[in-house]
């Protein structure tokens, strides 16, 4: 009899949840697949970066990685809130417990096949290689292996909490290992792939600044028919750097309706951009440090005679060079 009376007590002690409690977890599913993509995804990134592929790229990543962050922080604390406030014991009414369990299968469904498809990408570049039927490097194939087995992992710690398994295990497991996982993830992220997007970002002032003083040379050349005795001379007041910071070093003369070649020189890159192209011209190829690229400016044409005219395409210039 005692034991009954104790019994319910417990029961009446316990909450009765119903909209409340399905409007809380319904969003916690969102947020939490929102933030396990954010999450894999900048996993990805950090390893890319670490096994040296270049997972930064280039300064037009910023925008995409600041809002990748973002997503990751607020989804993420969003998700592991909801996620701890209906884990509390409690008792849930008819409707409440039909959409949970409908909605967390669902859940669950993804989260599984998410985790399969990991597994097919961590075994077919090993089947690849076993059997020599896949030309895959042994780096690539670590790095997929490495994001495979850390993306399985946490899917299934999603899976495991979700559908409640493993009771054993503390509730507040789930949230501190998940938290974890993103600190970690972040702090990676800042120091690798983030902190050469915060070299590129520098170096592109750079390559703006270069891009200016170029326009306004052939601005000078076109106007006067030569080439400017220095910088000083080009009136620029709105570079990112100070202009003494860029040397000018015109080439051969030559006459109106030449190209005239020069040479712009400058220090402070901190990232090798060698054989990349875009935005910037050529001056997207340069190496860390003090990097020189010779450039031309056309001043228009000449008539020498009759109805033809004659145009000097003097190309015969040594190639970019750093000094």
């Amino acid at each position: 009899m005692e034991a009954e009376v104790e019994i319910k007590k417990e029961v009446e002690k316990t909450p009765t949840r119903g909209r409340s409690f399905i409007l809380r977890y319904i969003l916690s599913l969102i947020f939490g697949w929102t933030f396990i993509v954010a999450l894999l995804s900048m996993i990805g990134i950090v390893i890319g970066s670490l096994f040296g592929d270049g997972g930064g790229g280039g300064y037009f990543l910023g925008e995409s990685y600041v809002m990748l962050l973002t997503v990751l922080v607020v989804f993420g604390v969003l998700h592991l809130t909801l996620a701890w406030s209906v884990d509390k014991r409690m008792i849930l009414d008819e409707k409440a417990e039909k959409y949970t369990k409908v909605f967390g299968t669902i859940y669950n469904i993804g989260l599984l096949g998410a985790a399969a498809g990991f597994l097919v990408a961590i075994l077919y570049p090993l089947f690849g290689w076993m059997t020599g039927l896949v030309d895959v490097a042994g780096k690539e194939t670590a790095q997929v292996v490495t994001m495979g087995i850390i993306s399985i992992l946490l899917l299934l710690d999603m899976a495991r909490y979700q559908a409640r398994l493993l009771p054993k295990i503390p509730k507040w497991a789930y949230p501190v290992t998940m938290g974890l996982a993103s600190i970690i993830t972040i702090v990676l992220f800042m120091i690798f792939p983030a902190g050469e997007i915060r070299g590129a970002v520098k170096d592109q002032k750079i390559i703006d600044d270069l891009i200016s003083i170029e326009n306004a040379i052939d601005d000078y050349v076109s106007d006067r028919g030569g080439l400017p005795s220095g910088l000083d001379a080009l009136g620029l007041n709105n570079l990112n750097r100070d202009i003494s910071k860029y040397e000018f070093k015109p080439g051969n003369g030559g006459k109106y309706g030449y190209y005239l070649k020069y040479r712009l020189c400058t220090d402070g890159f901190v990232t090798n951009g060698a054989g990349s192209y875009y935005r910037g011209g050529s001056f997207r190829d340069h190496t860390k440090g003090y990097n020189c690229f010779d450039l031309q400016a056309y001043g228009g044409y000449y008539n020498s005679g009759g109805g033809d005219y004659d145009y000097d395409y003097d190309y015969d210039y040594e190639p970019r060079y750093n000094m």
